[in-house]
C-alpha cells in the first residue's frame, strides 16, 4: 500500500547499487540500507504506525547467487535499514533459483519469477519488503503474491504490505502512497 524509495535508478544512486549488487561491498549495502531505514522510519511516523507491529522482510537471494556474487546484497541492505528504523528483520520468504532478472527481457520477467517464492512463517500486521531496485515490479509482485498465498494457506490475515527500495527504474523517484 506504500512505496518508499530513495530515488530514481540513475546517476550516483544507480552506481552505488551496482557496486553493492555485483561486488562484495558489504559496507556500501549497510550505508544504503541505513538511508533506506531512515526513510522507513519517517514513513512510519507519517503513517502513525507503531514500530512494534511492523517488520522488515528482505527479498531473498538464492544460494547460488550469494556464492557467485560473494555477497547477499539484500541482507546488507536490510541490516542497515533495521538499525536505522528500529524494525525487526524477519526472513520470512524462501526463493527457488531462476535466471537473473537482468538476463531476462522485461516482458518475460513476471514469468521468470512466477512461483519462485514461498512464505515460511507468519507475519505481523505491517510488513516492509526490502530490495535494492524495482525495475518492472515482477520480483516485488511475486513476493507479495507469496505472502498473500502463504497467509491464505495458514488461515491467517494478510499483513499490510509496504515496499522499500533504494531506487525505482523509470518515472518517479520520491516516496508515494498507492491507494
Amino acid at each position: 500500500s506504500r512505496v518508499i524509495r530513495l530515488g530514481r535508478h540513475e546517476g550516483l544512486l544507480r552506481d552505488s547499487i551496482h557496486v553493492l549488487k555485483f561486488s562484495p561491498m558489504w559496507r556500501e549495502g549497510v550505508t544504503l540500507g541505513s538511508w533506506l531505514g531512515d526513510a522507513i522510519a519517517r514513513a512510519l511516523v507519517e503513517g502513525e504506525v507503531h514500530a512494534g507491529g511492523a517488520c522488515l522482510v528482505p527479498i531473498p537471494t538464492t544460494f547460488r547467487r550469494r556464492v557467485r556474487r560473494g555477497i547477499d546484497h539484500t541482507d546488507a541492505l536490510v541490516r542497515g535499514a533495521g538499525r536505522a528504523s528500529g524494525l525487526a528483520i524477519v526472513r520470512a520468504l524462501s526463493r527457488r533459483h531462476r535466471p537473473s532478472q537482468v538476463q531476462v527481457p522485461a516482458s518475460q520477467r513476471r514469468r521468470n519469477v512466477r512461483c519462485t517464492m514461498r512464505l515460511t512463517m507468519g507475519l505481523p500486521g505491517l510488513v516492509v519488503l526490502v530490495d535494492d531496485v524495482v525495475t518492472t515490479g515482477a520480483t516485488m509482485g511475486e513476493a507479495c503474491r507469496a505472502i498473500a498465498q502463504g497467509c491464505r494457506q495458514r488461515g491467517c490475515p494478510c499483513p499490510v504490505l509496504w515496499v522499500a527500495t533504494c531506487a525505482v527504474a523509470g518515472e518517479g523517484g520520491e516516496n508515494r502512497e498507492r491507494r
